[in-house]
């Protein structure tokens, strides 16, 4: 789970950071003498708030994953968190707090799945091996669905070439 999260981590950095070294950093490097338009304090600015937007899309996937999948194994849910930090905006419905935090750097679905020793009924630990698993792999199923539907978005704006057979080779 660790190794996933590490992997995840530095394949999102990348995605982030190389952006911002093509579109900020190269062309003020191979062009000194020409003034750019924006500013790099501006283009730095906008470039974190669209990634900081993405990451916070990412996690709520992921989330929800978690929390639907819990919720359809009959596991209580204590609270359904986006971002860290101090609650900004929340309410309680039935026995779980949804809430959205100030920081937009991550999110949570809290099951009491760490108290080991309770094993009353709706607990996670109470449930059996398979629904436990569910719940957990969930978060990872739910992203991928996110990269496909992106996937599908983006295919559907910007179209595909379809293959063209010139020739064939004899023999082959």
């Amino acid at each position: 789970m660790i190794l996933g999260y590490l992997i995840f981590n530095s394949f999102h950095a990348c995605l982030t950071i190389f952006p911002l070294w093509f579109n900020i950093i190269c062309p003020s490097m191979f062009f000194p003498n020409i003034v750019f338009s924006r500013s790099l304090s501006a283009s730095l600015i906008s470039f974190f708030d669209i990634s900081s937007a993405k990451f916070s899309l990412l996690i709520f996937s992921h989330e929800l994953g978690h929390f639907l999948l819990a919720k359809a194994n009959g596991i209580r849910v204590h609270e359904f968190a986006i971002g860290m930090g101090p609650k900004l905006i929340g309410f309680e419905k039935g026995e779980t707090k949804y809430a959205i935090r100030l920081l937009p750097i991550g999110g949570y679905c809290a099951m009491g799945e760490d108290d080991v020793n309770d094993v009353s009924e709706g607990s996670f630990n109470s449930k059996s091996v398979w629904a436990r698993m569910s719940v957990v792999v969930a978060g990872a199923v739910f992203n991928f669905i996110l990269a496909f539907i992106f996937a599908v978005v983006v295919v559907s704006f910007t179209g595909y070439d379809e293959p063209v057979i010139s020739g064939t080779v004899e023999g082959f």
